[in-house]
């Protein structure tokens, strides 16, 4: 293992990592085939919530059958989460990688930030794990990757590197990633904006297997793990000709799921199931991003999510989801859309609405639940182009002093208990953490 990653790119600035961070979150945006798209306030921050789209079908690809819709029954029972932890203001950015930890606990990783936290909720208070100044390349290269292994050990990629971390001892190895060829049709442009850097890692169900993604290339890594050490030489497995990865996950049987999708404007988003035994199948989805193992099969999509079997089909995803009117599907952090399905025990799905609702549903039923009313001082709006109205209504009527709010959501994630955590934002740009526990959601469905 080699304990440092220099690459073979100079290094960039401060100003210019940052400069770089923005157009690949603009890149990002433009891979996905939108058509319509509606201002949405999201506590002080403009963000875009965009419509569905469509795609046709294709002859070498698995049929999609026709999925069918169920009653839907939507219960609002004013079930709250609890604040469990509020970031500092000296925190470095938003969490960009956010993954549930082993017990009542939650991982998250910064951009351009070579410390990794941890939160409880048990002691409700964080722990940073520093790897090093000018860790992983030492500039800003690609997006963070986060993952926990069933053991505990804490997985993570940045630039070209892969970080091994013991949450115990706090120990942590470097491992130098392989350069990952571009894909067809990649635009030169990527070169400079860290094109190969590695952005997406997951481990197997079973912790014995680890792969990693790589930002516009053409292959994904497969490494073989013993006692918490990858393979020296990873398998590189190439995509199809033109694609490139925007997820990956592993299922219990050790198939290889890759949501993924074209460059240009005929995306073609697909699922690549990677067979261990060798071989692979193409799936047609409506959308390739956000890919989370559910048994032998994968929920897939984040505007229009669906179910891919390990046969090869796209189905309805197994649960009964309906926006409340007016609501939209929270954005993400990492600003490229809405957040991943999150998968609960007992094969209830998660997903989180904007303005502090997450969505719990079996295949019958669904309950909501909220982000807790909070009081914040009544700033001044300072968000440009959004349409949200004062709350002075004449200059004879002052300002309330203060507003009760619900923190917006931008991401959730489960962890080892079965409890759903929940990434905030308040109305003062503060970073916090919420929770819905297990025993709160047993309590709804038993």
């Amino acid at each position: 293992m080699s304990t440092a990653d220099t690459g073979d790119r100079p290094l960039l600035s401060t100003a210019e990592a940052l400069a770089v961070v923005q157009a690949m979150g603009t890149k990002r945006r433009r891979r996905r085939t939108l058509l319509v798209g509606t201002p949405v306030v999201l506590a002080t921050v403009c963000v875009i919530a965009i419509g569905a789209f469509v795609v046709g079908s294709r002859r070498d690809v698995a049929h999609r059958p026709t999925s069918t819709s169920v009653p839907h029954h939507l219960t609002v029972l004013g079930k709250t989460a609890e604040i469990v932890y509020t970031v500092p203001n000296n925190t470095p950015g938003p969490p960009w990688a956010l993954t549930g930890g082993a017990g009542n606990s939650v991982w998250y990783w910064t951009a351009g930030d070579d410390v990794i936290y941890h939160v409880s909720g048990v002691t409700h208070s964080e722990r940073a794990y520093r790897l090093g100044a000018g860790c992983c390349g030492g500039g800003v290269r690609a997006y963070t990757g986060l993952t926990v292994a069933p053991n505990g050990t804490v997985w993570g990629v940045l630039n070209h590197t892969l970080i091994e971390l013991n949450p115990v001892s706090g120990h942590f190895s470097l491992t130098t990633l392989p350069n990952a060829p571009a894909a067809k049709g990649e635009p030169s442009m990527d070169l400079a904006m860290g094109q190969d850097s590695a952005d997406l890692v997951t481990v197997s169900p079973d912790g014995k297997q680890l792969v990693v993604g790589f930002a516009d290339a053409a292959a994904i890594a497969v490494y073989q793990l013993a006692d918490n050490s990858p393979s020296v030489h990873p398998a590189m497995i190439h995509l199809p000709v033109g694609y490139i990865a925007l997820d990956i996950g592993v299922s219990a049987d050790g198939t290889i799921g890759v949501g993924m999708e074209r460059f240009g404007s005929n995306a073609q988003p697909e699922v690549d199931l990677i067979r261990p035994g060798g071989g692979s199948t193409q799936v047609r989805v409506l959308d390739g991003w956000g890919m989370v193992a559910d048994g032998t099969g994968f929920l897939v999509g984040e505007y229009r999510p669906e179910f891919v079997t390990a046969a090869g089909e796209a189905r309805r995803v197994p649960a009964d989801f309906t926006l409340p009117p007016g609501g939209q599907w929270a954005q993400n952090a990492e600003g490229g859309g809405p957040n991943r399905l999150t998968l609960l025990p007992h094969g209830l799905i998660a997903r989180p609405i904007d303005h502090g609702l997450v969505e719990v549903a079996s295949p019958a039923r669904s309950v909501l639940f909220e982000t807790p009313r909070q009081r914040y001082r009544n700033l001044p709006i300072e968000c440009g182009g959004c349409l949200q109205q004062s709350t002075t209504t004449t200059t004879l009527v002052p300002p309330p002093k203060w507003i009760w709010q619900r923190d917006g959501v931008q991401q959730i994630v489960s962890d080892g208990d079965g409890d759903v955590w929940i990434l905030t934002e308040t109305p003062s740009s503060n970073t916090a953490f919420a929770e819905i526990t297990a025993a709160q959601v047993r309590s709804e469905f038993g």
